[in-house]
């Protein structure tokens, strides 16, 4: 990936579909901007592809009926484009509890597109310390996508896990 990347964990997919606009509406290229959505039984192929893409998309599975791949597809591919380690743990297990992401790459005003990607954005930091409190020890890519109970109980976790809330 030429162009340094942001990314951002959501609440949910609307939350992220808002920013997605607001950064579009700020001048942001829309080709620049992936969101990820969880998806029961996993996340969006379309986005997943699209994002894999930027980093040589190699060893993706083959979409399925669904439209969805695996979860653990998500973490591969955000290792793949330079993301770290723990960034890409929180951001795939964010996902898995039926939150959205959204990177997005670009060069220009840094400052400007961080400050939207905030607007919305949960405290991922917090949220890990929340799963962990919760029994969560870190990345496991054999954890299927929570089921709709499980990421409502979910939703209301990283609502109150925004910055400054």
């Amino acid at each position: 990936m030429n162009a340094p990347q942001q990314a951002a964990l959501y609440a949910s997919a609307h939350d992220a579909r808002l920013t997605f606009s607001d950064l579009v509406n700020a001048g942001f290229m829309a080709d620049n901007i992936y969101l990820v959505a969880h998806d029961t039984p996993g996340i969006h192929v379309d986005q997943l592809y699209r994002l894999a893409a930027l980093g040589g998309g190699e060893g993706l599975p083959d979409q399925s009926d669904t439209g969805t791949v695996p979860i653990n597809a998500l973490y591969d591919s955000l290792i793949r484009i330079g993301v770290d380690r723990e960034r890409a743990e929180h951001l795939s297990e964010g996902v898995r509890r039926g939150g959205a992401i959204l990177l997005v790459t670009a060069d220009h005003d840094p400052g400007l597109l961080r400050r939207i990607l905030d607007r919305r954005a949960v405290d991922i930091i917090a949220s890990a310390e929340g799963w962990r409190e919760r029994g969560w020890q870190g990345w496991d890519p054999g954890l299927e996508p929570l089921d709709r109970k499980a990421i409502d109980r979910e939703s209301d976790f990283l609502r109150l896990e925004r910055p400054g809330t």
